[in-house]
């Protein structure tokens, strides 16, 4: 095992992507119109991002707005959404997962892989340029660079050059007016820098700036706190156009639930119940949840079900966006190949037809018959949901927390109020004919009782909670 402060058995690659605001938007690409996106709140608005046409057009990052539009009165303008940037880096963290058990999101625009061990497999370089297609497809701009120690490959990346020698003081986070102080006084880059004296560059420059050279050159412990994969799911989907046709909705989810799947894939989960939310413009949401029997993660059947539920879902406007939710993941339990292969699939054979019906015909129309434990052959059944084998607790009335070892009888009801019932519980012969029926009542103290009546006597048998 690597030992984290020992830059030389690590190999860090640092993926930057430094218009992701934009390609959220996909307004990066140099085809489309002058756009930014701005961030800040009423008079300290200022530009985060702009395109290429945008910036020729004289637009620049942190200039206010205001300034943007004037110079530029055809200037596209768009809110930064910062939520929606730390979706897509943990999205792209979870296609690294192939590739690198070991990863950092450095918002708010890149990601860190130690990639040592992946790169004795395939060449570094080659490595670095594939990750960088893998993005690119996602319709990103991506610089990447290598470099045996994180800070280092970062600031690599963020400045475009192979070096650190060569690396531009621009590429440091740190404040504008420090890197003019360096300017002014001719440092340029990294190796400028390092041949000032040590207590000087502290002094005039500050702390943070010299440990985040130390930390480049490997010099001082250089600790990223590793990303782990969410066991839940989350994303939106903005169309194109506003539709409420299954088939087009259908489409559009399918890229949600080709995403889940990649998360399943990488997590080795599987889910059971998703909760889809169909968004209208200046309406509530439209909610549908889909319920499978058992937890499983073929998305080919999840989507069938689902075209099935979107054909009589009622849409009360046209959908502007769609979000898939799963609050839970299970663990994904792969079938074992075995000898005799047909045996036992005839038993889950049912379980897609099943869900079927219930996608078609709600699932409270489709159930099964379980047995219960009473001799009575009218109550020696019950009907309950596919996959439940006793009835759903919501079919039984509440029941106390304290049953009394006897019933106490009572002198008087007068003090009880709020009743509820009655109840009727009985019995067969074998166990003496009973038959009550049970209250629940509240005593003026604010304690709820069970109370039966048996001949013209009350009794307590038992106390909620």
């Amino acid at each position: 095992m690597s030992d984290p402060f020992n830059p030389e058995s690590e190999l860090w690659l640092a993926l930057h992507l430094p218009l992701l605001g934009l390609d959220l938007l996909q307004l990066s690409s140099a085809h489309v119109p002058a756009a930014c996106v701005y961030a800040g709140e009423n008079r300290h608005q200022h530009i985060y991002q702009a395109n290429s046409r945008a910036l020729r057009c004289g637009v620049t990052p942190g200039m206010a707005l205001k300034a943007a539009l004037a110079q530029y009165p055809g200037l596209q303008t768009y809110p930064r959404r910062a939520e929606a940037e730390q979706e897509r880096l943990e999205k792209l963290a979870l296609i690294c997962l192939d590739y690198s058990s070991r990863i950092s999101l450095e918002p708010p625009q890149a990601l860190l892989l130690e990639v040592g061990a992946s790169a004795r497999l395939w060449q570094a370089q080659f490595l670095r340029r594939h990750l960088q297609t893998l993005l690119g497809e996602q319709g990103h701009i991506v610089h990447a660079a290598l470099h045996e120690t994180p800070t280092g490959a970062l600031l690599l990346a963020r400045g475009r050059v192979d070096k650190l020698d060569a690396l531009p003081l621009s590429a440091f986070p740190v404040e504008a007016d420090i890197i003019q102080k360096l300017t002014r006084i001719g440092v340029r880059n990294l190796r400028d820098y390092q041949h000032l004296p040590e207590k000087d560059r502290i002094l005039r420059f500050g702390l943070k700036l010299e440990q985040i050279a130390q930390k480049a050159l490997g010099q001082i412990p250089d600790p990223h706190k590793n990303w782990n994969p969410p066991f839940r799911f989350r994303h939106t989907l903005d169309l194109e156009y506003e539709t409420d046709n299954a088939g087009q909705l259908l489409f559009c989810a399918r890229r949600l639930l080709d995403e889940l799947d990649a998360v399943l894939a990488q997590t080795c989960s599987a889910v059971q119940k998703l909760h889809w939310l169909f968004h209208h413009y200046q309406q509530p949401a439209t909610r549908h949840t889909q319920q499978l029997l058992h937890p499983g993660r073929d998305m080919s059947h999840i989507s069938l079900l689902l075209r099935e539920q979107l054909e009589r879902l009622p849409l009360p406007a046209s959908v502007e966006k769609i979000t898939l939710q799963v609050n839970r993941f299970w663990p994904n339990a792969a079938d074992n190949l075995n000898l005799l292969r047909d045996m036992g699939q005839n038993i889950d054979a049912i379980e897609p037809l099943l869900e079927k019906l219930q996608a078609r015909l709600g699932r409270q129309a489709v159930y099964q018959l379980c047995a219960l434990p009473d001799h009575r052959p009218e109550n020696a059944w019950s009907r309950v949901i596919p996959g439940q084998s006793s009835p759903p607790p919501e079919s039984l009335p509440p029941r106390p927390l304290w049953l009394l070892p006897q019933p106490r009888k009572l002198t008087s009801i007068r003090p009880f109020r709020h009743w509820r019932g009655p109840e009727r519980i009985a019995s067969g012969w074998w166990e003496d004919d009973v038959q009550r029926d049970y209250y629940r009542a509240r005593h003026h103290n604010g304690v709820t009782f069970w109370l039966y009546r048996h001949a013209d006597n009350w009794f307590i048998h038992g106390v909620f909670g």
